[in-house]
C-alpha cells in the first residue's frame, strides 16, 4: 500500500448545496499541517448548458505543485491567491498528481452511478509548464486506472499561461502518438495583450509571441484547435497594480490581430475576484456581446464560460490553501488505500 513518491494526504473535504457548485478537496503535504494542495470536483463541466455533454462528463481540477513556482522568483500572476499567498514548497510528484485523479474519482459516487465519462483539468495550484514530465506520467496511468475501472475518459486538458518549450513537448508527444487515442486539450491563459507583463510577469521570462508561435505548432501538427483564455477583467486593483482592463474593444481586436481562427478558439472567461488579492467590477450583458462580436466577426470560435466554485473557492486562481481539515479517518481510509493500490499496480505495468 506504501508509495515512496506519494506524501499527499487527503484532509478535507468541502461540499455546499449538494456539491452543484463543486467539491473541495484538500490534501496534506510532507505531514505538515497546511498550506495545502487543492483540487476539485464537479458533477457538470459548466454553468452554461452549452450541449449534452456538459451535463454527462464529470470533471475534476488538479494541482501540479503545493504554490506556484512562478512565485519564488516575484513572477506570479497578479490575480492568482496560490502564487500570491501560499509560499512555494515544491512541485508534486506524477504519483501525486495520479492520485488527486483517481480518489476523485473513487469518491465520486454520483458520476459513477450514471457511468459518467470524465475530464481532468491541470489548472489546480502550480504552472503545469514546469511539470510536463509529471503531467505526461499521469495522463498515462490515469487513463489505464479510469479504464479498469469500467469508465471512459472524455479529455485531459493541458493548461499553461505560457511555457514554450512544455507545449513544444506536449506538440511531439499527441503528435506522435504517445497519447494513442486520448484527447489533449492545450489551454493558454492569456488574458491581455496590452499590459501582460504587469499583469502575468511569466511574460518577462516567455514572451507571449513565443508562446503563440508554439500554440500554432501544436494545431498544425496535431489538428486540435487551442483554446485561448480570455479572462474578463474591469478596472481590477490586483496586488497593488493595476487597473486592469482586458475588456476593451481595442484588448478584443488585439487579440484577433495575434491568434488564428485556424488554430485558436477562445473563451471569455468569468473572473473570480477574490479580496485578498483585489477587485474587479462586472461586465454588462452588452459588454460581453460587444467581445463577443469583435471574435465572431473575424471568424473565432467563441464560448462563454461561468466559472463554478465561488462559495468553495475552488475555481481557478481561487486556491489559496487555507482550510480546516475535516475529514476522519474512517470516511477516507478505504478510498484513499484503493487509489494508492490502483497506483500502484498500474505503474509497475509501465
Amino acid at each position: 500500500m506504501t508509495n515512496a513518491n506519494l506524501n499527499l494526504k487527503p484532509v478535507g473535504k468541502y461540499v455546499n448545496d449538494d456539491g452543484k457548485d463543486g467539491v473541495r478537496y484538500v490534501w496534506e503535504v510532507d505531514g505538515q499541517p497546511g498550506p495545502y494542495v487543492e483540487s476539485g470536483a464537479f458533477y457538470k463541466r459548466t454553468y452554461l448548458e452549452l450541449n449534452k455533454a456538459d451535463s454527462d462528463i464529470a470533471a475534476y481540477t488538479t494541482s501540479v505543485s503545493l504554490g506556484c513556482l512562478l512565485a519564488k522568483t516575484g513572477n506570479q500572476c497578479k490575480f492568482c491567491v496560490t502564487g500570491n499567498h501560499i509560499p512555494y514548497t515544491r512541485l508534486l510528484t506524477a504519483e501525486e498528481i495520479i492520485l488527486q485523479n483517481i480518489f476523485m474519482v473513487l469518491d465520486d459516487k454520483s458520476a459513477n452511478q450514471a457511468s459518467k465519462a470524465r475530464e481532468f483539468a491541470y489548472m489546480g495550484q502550480g504552472e503545469p509548464g514546469f511539470s510536463y514530465d509529471q503531467v505526461r506520467e499521469a495522463i498515462v496511468v490515469t487513463d489505464k486506472i479510469v479504464a479498469s475501472l469500467g469508465f471512459d475518459v472524455y479529455r485531459h486538458i493541458f493548461a499553461t499561461a505560457g511555457v514554450p518549450q512544455a507545449i513544444r513537448r506536449l506538440t511531439q508527444d499527441v503528435a506522435s502518438g504517445f497519447y494513442k487515442q486520448t484527447n489533449i486539450l492545450l489551454h493558454l491563459s492569456i488574458h491581455s495583450v496590452i499590459d501582460r507583463e504587469k499583469l502575468m510577469p511569466i511574460n518577462l521570462l516567455y514572451p507571449l509571441e513565443e508562446v503563440i508561435k508554439e500554440s500554432e505548432e501544436y494545431a498544425k501538427l496535431t489538428g486540435k484547435k487551442v483554446v485561448v483564455n480570455f479572462m474578463m477583467l474591469k478596472e481590477a486593483n490586483l496586488m497593488g497594480c493595476g487597473p486592469f482592463t482586458s475588456t476593451s474593444p481595442e484588448q478584443a481586436v488585439n487579440f484577433t490581430k495575434i491568434l488564428n481562427p485556424k488554430y485558436h478558439r477562445v473563451i471569455l472567461c468569468e473572473y473570480n475576484a477574490d479580496p485578498s488579492v483585489g477587485d474587479n467590477k462586472d461586465i454588462s450583458p452588452e459588454e460581453l456581446a460587444v467581445l463577443e462580436n469583435i471574435f465572431l466577426a473575424t471568424g473565432f470560435e467563441v464560448k462563454k464560460f461561468v466559472a463554478f466554485g465561488k462559495k468553495n473557492k475552488l475555481a481557478c486562481g481561487l486556491l489559496g490553501g487555507k482550510a480546516t481539515p475535516n475529514l476522519k479517518p474512517e470516511e477516507v481510509d478505504s478510498v484513499f488505500n484503493k487509489a494508492v493500490d490502483l497506483i500502484n499496480e498500474f505503474q509497475s505495468k509501465k
